[in-house]
């Protein structure tokens, strides 16, 4: 953790004597990722190509990295700054794997993690100050996945109910929130949903729709991997890891 502060100190430093708040990215790499996706670590930190940020997005960036808890380190090399803007490299070094993940007979690496693959966590994986349609339709662009806008809007109501889409991220409750994150899991459908508490925030009837639909993707035989405090009323097999 004292290697994250430092870093993050050490950034703040350096744009705050150069007075240049305002920065265009021109490219941003990623490097170091094994398992996690590119397009993961991207989406996380907020940093895309094209995008005018400021100084304190790099600190917010590896924190959110930092928070998802899959790395041991978490670093923004900054490699060359031009009159176009700034290129910089994301560097990661994730956790160690204690032994071996294989998804039908083929170990995961990071283009399997991300083909079959999605990650529910605590954490909120959306940006604050683009609005809910916005970020949906970002999530559903880095997915590579094309939707017809009305059953996109049905999803939408079906969880939300009648909710502004030009509403930003950050007015949103807390349920409000979690109900997003399992919305764009729902719109992207990858093969195996690894989820950390889907229940926490959410109200009653809310639990009851999420557990169909949870239902729903295991009569379809898809693979749903729960971490959670309260019973389940879907097909399970518990396993305590206390």
């Amino acid at each position: 953790m004292s290697r994250l502060l430092i870093f993050i100190f050490s950034l703040c430093v350096v744009y705050s004597q150069n007075g240049n708040d305002q920065i265009k990215l021109v490219q941003v790499d990623v490097k170091g990722h094994q398992v996690t996706s590119e397009k993961t670590i991207i989406f996380t930190a907020g940093l895309r190509q094209g995008q005018t940020i400021t100084t304190a997005d790099f600190p917010r960036a590896i924190k959110r990295l930092w928070q998802l808890g899959l790395f041991q380190d978490v670093q923004i090399h900054f490699n060359e700054e031009t009159e176009e803007g700034l290129s910089i490299t994301i560097a990661v070094e994730e956790n160690f794997i204690l032994g071996e993940i294989k998804y039908q007979g083929s170990k995961v690496d990071s283009y399997i993690a991300s083909q079959c693959f999605l990650y529910l966590g605590e954490n909120h994986f959306a940006y604050d100050q683009l609005s809910l349609g916005q970020n949906i339709d970002y999530w559903l662009s880095i997915h590579n996945v094309t939707f017809n806008k009305t059953i996109r809007d049905q999803s939408i109501r079906y969880l939300f109910g009648e909710l502004n889409l030009n509403k930003k991220f950050y007015q949103l409750s807390f349920g409000q929130k979690k109900k997003l994150q399992l919305l764009l899991l729902m719109l992207v459908n990858k093969p195996i949903w690894i989820l950390d508490d889907p229940f926490n925030g959410l109200d009653n009837d809310t639990i009851i729709k999420i557990t169909t639909l949870l239902s729903k993707k295991l009569e379809n035989k898809g693979i749903i991997i729960i971490a959670s405090h309260q019973n389940l009323a879907i097909p399970h097999r518990t396993y305590d890891l206390t």
